[in-house]
């Protein structure tokens, strides 16, 4: 499937147009010649492998804002709901190697709470494979099972993380399959 059509589909996700986004997969399924059961497998699969990779940009985009802007003005704009850091359901937060939670900008009570003993729906200390993965090698990719704000269910999410100074800069999707 042409990347144009995945980013569409996409766009239509994050705008929360979800029958924009099936008419789009539908178009495409009508002009391949697929059985819909392969058509929905490779569907999902590009459509996360794309949305994956979005997050992965979005924190390397934050890591270099980061860099160039400081530690106080790029914690504020990780925090800001409506700032460049927030893209439909991704957006970028930041803790630090302790674990304590620097900038979030969905859920503003996380700002300055501690992190590292924080386990998932499936009691893994996912916080601390982060802090360990990502001091170890700068940076970590872990998956783990978390409320979805959007959703309200719990949800399979992948996250990426970038190390920089002391800071943990990370954005994440969810597998809502």
């Amino acid at each position: 499937m042409e990347r144009e059509v995945l980013e569409r589909i996409v766009e239509a996700i994050h705008g929360g147009d979800s029958i924009r986004a099936l008419q789009i997969a539908e178009a495409v399924l009508n002009e391949m010649d697929l059985t819909k059961q392969e058509a929905e497998f490779s569907t999902d699969y590009e459509i996360r492998e794309l949305v994956v990779e979005d997050a992965k940009h979005l924190v390397e985009e934050a890591t270099r804002f980061y860099r160039n802007c400081g530690r106080e003005i790029a914690l504020a704009e990780f925090s800001n709901p409506k700032g460049r850091f927030v893209k439909g359901q991704l957006y970028v937060f930041a803790m630090d190697s302790n674990g304590i939670m620097l900038a979030h900008p969905i859920n503003e009570r996380y700002i300055g709470k501690d992190f590292l003993r924080v386990v998932d729906f499936e009691g893994k200390h996912f916080v601390r494979d982060i802090l360990k993965t990502a001091d170890s090698q700068g940076w970590v990719w872990l998956e783990y099972t978390w409320l979805n704000p959007v959703s309200g269910n719990q949800e399979p999410k992948t996250v990426y993380c970038e190390k920089h100074d002391d800071a943990i800069i990370c954005s994440g999707i969810y597998d809502h399959h």
